[in-house]
């Protein structure tokens, strides 16, 4: 579902995502067509985006890092489109989840 605010309008199919390990919790970098930092409209959209792609528990809980960059922005690690996100943070949290849990 497209999100709007402050006359700025994102389509989901146009977002995309890497996920971040630090080895004991989940990081994003979230990318956006048209971001600029200074953009509040366009962070409270990702915000939301993250909200309905995870839900808000996950999104509190489950992500320490979350850094919103332009869709050109070049980074490290795979690159996803947004509709990859719930399994792929899924896959991640039950990864460091097994992490924890082995001993040191």
């Amino acid at each position: 579902m497209a999100i709007q605010i402050g006359g700025k309008c994102i389509e989901p199919a146009g977002v995309a995502f890497t996920l971040l390990d630090n080895g004991t919790k989940a990081g994003i970098n979230l990318f956006l067509p048209g971001f600029k930092d200074d953009d509040i409209s366009m962070k409270q959209i990702g915000y939301l985006l993250l909200d309905e792609a995870l839900g808000e528990y996950d999104v509190e809980t489950g992500l320490g890092l979350i850094r919103m960059l332009p869709a050109e922005a070049r980074t490290d690690g795979e690159r996803f489109p947004l509709a990859k996100l719930p399994a792929e943070f899924d896959r991640l949290m039950a990864k460091l989840q097994n992490k924890s849990q082995k001993p040191s």
